[in-house]
């Protein structure tokens, strides 16, 4: 059903003009016709854009969150690591350490640190060493508070936790006098 743009008045299919006012039909109605399609087409445009720019967005973010779960420890500089700031701080008074540390097989390493790593895989995953230590076995190099020792073929053969400012007694009570004489054998 068709109404006179004008006036409001019912028209019959195929009329020209409006019999109540005289408007000329066919320039008018055709007119805000095209201008809806117009409309419609922007809004459709606009609605696959605003969609394609979302979904453009999280592909990027899914990239970069991938890359960041593959290799999360590596920075634009050596320097500045964020694994070597945070992740090389170990609690030894925790039940955590205790439960595990003391309390389980760490043949293989512990906290990253593996046997058979290269000095330039552990820079690479923890930056810079913080200094060395001299202990029985020789030279070890501190990355916060673990230790290395690069043993035969210039590889990792020992993984060491060195806590800063914990006496031997603090040690004991946490882990128990019994414990600690088991692990020096």
């Amino acid at each position: 059903m068709r109404y006179c743009p004008n006036c409001g008045e019912k028209l019959e299919r195929g009329q020209l003009y409006c019999n109540n006012c005289g408007t000329m039909l066919n320039e008018t109605h055709p007119k805000h016709s095209r201008r809806n399609r117009n409309q419609n087409a922007g809004k459709v445009w606009i609605i696959i854009t605003v969609v394609l720019v979302a979904l453009i967005s999280v592909a990027i973010a899914i990239y970069f969150l991938l890359m960041f779960l593959k290799n999360p420890f590596s920075s634009a500089s050596d320097s500045t690591n964020h694994y070597n700031s945070h992740s090389n701080k170990v609690n030894v008074l925790s039940t955590s350490f205790s439960e595990n540390f003391m309390n389980q097989e760490n043949t293989g390493g512990y906290k990253g640190f593996e046997l058979g790593m290269s000095p330039e895989e552990i820079k690479h995953k923890f930056g810079n060493e913080d200094g060395t230590v001299e202990l029985g076995i020789g030279k070890v190099h501190k990355y916060g508070n673990m230790g290395v020792y690069y043993g035969s073929g210039n590889t990792v053969s020992s993984v060491y936790v060195l806590p800063d400012n914990v006496t031997v007694d603090e040690f004991k009570k946490v882990h128990g006098e019994q414990l600690n004489r088991q692990r020096i054998r």
